[in-house]
């Protein structure tokens, strides 16, 4: 389970016992419809102990070699992490600070390939400058067993088609059950509170510090936003978060939930849009070792406001230039990117057509996707300026693939 995940069921627990503590029962004893939501609740909280469960077993059972190879390979990365931590932070090293950061519970719950990866990453980085990481008891026969263990691990690594099917099927029942038991404990909270909210004070109180979702200890930085209709105060699933001097963005579960970690220290503009919704930003610290917390409240568009739209094909391999003369007469407020046919990159130059300069700010869109962003971090993304001022369209692929770009002004 994810860390939210986690954080979530312990809340379930705790309500698990209000629920059966004998005296509270007793309130509730005559109201039939709460009684039976109750109990569905108690049911789905079984159902999900018996999916986690089964999930656990599918992932140590798909072969006992490969959980054990890749455990201990898990396990030796880690603490070969903790101390070149110690020697980043030692040599003011922030970027290796952010990559040797990590946890045994960071490669719970990813898939195995890119637990490698992160894996691969940090040995790299550890190689890098071994010569120097005596101090903090890190040497090359170090590097030399863990590059062991990643070919012991890679050896054994192909697992039968089924058993990642069972664990795929346990995620995917795993996911539906959260999203039942939230339902359910909505709908237990609106029968306690309107019942018992002038009778039973004190009841009602412990419910609702019952269903207070403690939050995890974390060693990472960032942020966590729980973004809702300004209206109806609904939770809003699938508005994007985005933080476009960290390259990093993140979309909102069924809760409302977004996230993003890992972030380095330091000032940060935050942007958050939704189809329909006008978007939001604003200015954040992110201290190091610390997830600030944030409640962001979308408002609806009326609907009227300007569309413009660009679109066209690119063919393979090319570069084409995306004509936006006039686009910018009005305040716009976001851009929404969709491609079909494979990956087009995005970017932005000082002439028309001009090549892609390795090193400069992209955006790589792909098919199925719908990249959509406010106006101000698509501009912040990829560097626009005065001088900088044309957009770019390169295809670098076998295929020809064609672009839509929609700009929106829906202040109106």
């Amino acid at each position: 389970m994810t860390n939210r995940q986690i954080a979530k069921n312990n809340m379930y627990k705790k309500l698990l016992t209000f629920f059966a503590f004998p005296a509270n029962a007793a309130v509730w004893a005559a109201f039939a419809r709460l009684v039976t939501e109750i109990a569905n609740f108690v049911s789905l909280n079984n159902d999900l102990d018996d999916a986690t469960q089964t999930q656990a077993q599918v992932t140590t059972g798909i072969t006992q070699g490969k959980a054990d190879a890749f455990n201990a390979m898990v396990k030796m990365i880690v603490e070969m992490a903790f101390k070149a931590y110690v020697w980043a932070v030692d040599n003011d090293n922030d970027d290796l600070i952010e990559v040797f950061n990590v946890q045994l519970t960071d490669f719970d719950g990813i898939p195995e390939s890119t637990a490698l990866d992160k894996i691969k990453n940090i040995r790299d980085g550890i190689n890098a400058n071994i010569a120097s990481m005596a101090s903090v008891n890190l040497l090359p026969a170090d590097v030399t067993a863990l590059d062991a263990a990643i070919a012991a691990y890679n050896a054994v690594k192909s697992a039968p088609e089924v058993a990642i099917g069972h664990k795929e099927t346990s995620t995917d029942t795993i996911v539906a059950l959260f999203a039942d038991i939230d339902k359910s404990i909505g709908l237990i909270s609106r029968l306690i509170i309107s019942q018992y909210g002038s009778t039973n004070a004190g009841m009602v109180n412990d419910f609702k510090n019952n269903k207070h979702i403690d939050d995890l200890p974390t060693h990472h930085s960032g942020i966590h936003t729980h973004i809702t209709d300004e209206a109806t105060g609904e939770d809003l699933e699938g508005a994007q978060l985005a933080i476009p001097k960290a390259g990093k963005s993140s979309v909102s579960d069924i809760n409302g939930i977004a996230e993003i970690i890992k972030i380095k220290s330091g000032d940060y503009h935050v942007y958050i849009t939704m189809h329909g919704y006008k978007p939001q930003t604003f200015k954040t610290k992110i201290i190091r070792g610390k997830i600030s917390n944030f409640d962001i409240k979308l408002s609806q568009t009326s609907g009227g406001g300007v569309t413009a739209t660009r679109e066209g094909d690119v063919m393979a391999p090319g570069i084409a230039n995306i004509d936006v003369a006039g686009i910018n007469a009005t305040p716009l407020t976001q851009v929404m990117i969709q491609v079909t046919g494979g990956t087009l990159r995005f970017y932005a130059s000082d002439t028309p057509g001009a090549a892609y300069t390795p090193g400069d700010p992209f955006l790589d869109v792909v098919p199925g996707t719908n990249y959509l962003q406010a106006a101000t971090a698509f501009d912040a993304l990829l560097g626009f300026s005065d001088t900088k001022k044309y957009l770019n369209v390169m295809n670098s692929g076998t295929f020809n693939a064609l672009y839509k770009i929609t700009f929106d002004n829906l202040e109106g």
